[in-house]
């Protein structure tokens, strides 16, 4: 409440949306289109991965730059973790 009353003030909508991630993303970008998007890099179990490659998919086709930040200190895709740090 007290985010959408300060956006308010700048005549700014807050959008909340509930779903499947491809399907709020897929509604939004007709919606009002977006070229970036920003998340953490999700680091959870295998079904989060298969969806963020799917996301990465749409980002891709659709022209939108995806900026996955780190966290917690696990990196994706590493072969081993021989000099790791």
């Amino acid at each position: 409440t007290d985010l959408r009353l300060h956006l308010k003030k700048w005549n700014i909508p807050l959008v909340i949306r509930f779903g499947p991630a491809l399907h709020v993303f897929s509604q939004l970008h007709k919606e009002w289109p977006f070229q970036r998007l920003y998340s953490h890099q999700e680091i959870g179990v295998d079904w989060t991965f298969r969806r963020d490659l799917r996301v990465k998919e749409f980002a891709k086709s659709h022209g939108i730059q995806w900026k996955e930040s780190l966290q917690f200190g696990v990196f994706r895709g590493l072969k081993n973790r021989d000099e790791w740090m």
